[in-house]
């Protein structure tokens, strides 16, 4: 890798030894796009393989990604929607509006109601 030192410097040619002699480096070119193309896929499992070797975080970021990219524009609205409806009812229980009930007392209510039905 180049390296520069001090302002204006110029970067080091990797063939240079630092004693004037230079010797010979061969150099890769980066691959082109249409050589990337004809690269054989990875499998799925290939691709599942190494993402489990990801750590934690970026395990999550990247399944994140993925859960992203399946939803369409509608899921996009209807989520709009219920965080309009959880800032609506935020903000009815701090003005008192409505009253909050502990979460066991609601699923008591609900598991009642619903023994009730049926």
């Amino acid at each position: 890798m180049p390296t520069w030192s001090g302002a204006g410097a110029q970067p080091k040619c990797p063939a240079d030894r630092g004693d004037g002699y230079k010797r010979k480096v061969l150099i890769e070119p980066e691959p082109r796009e249409d050589s990337l193309r004809r690269m054989s896929p990875l499998t799925l499992e290939q691709i599942s393989e190494g993402a489990l070797e990801l750590p934690h975080l970026e395990r999550a970021l990247l399944a994140e990604r993925l859960a992203e990219s399946l939803e369409s524009g509608e899921d996009s609205s209807i989520r709009q929607s219920w965080a309009q409806e959880a800032v609506r009812r935020r903000d009815d229980i701090r003005s008192g509006r409505v009253q909050s009930i502990p979460g066991d007392e609601a699923l008591t209510r609900v598991h009642r109601a619903l023994a009730q039905r049926g």
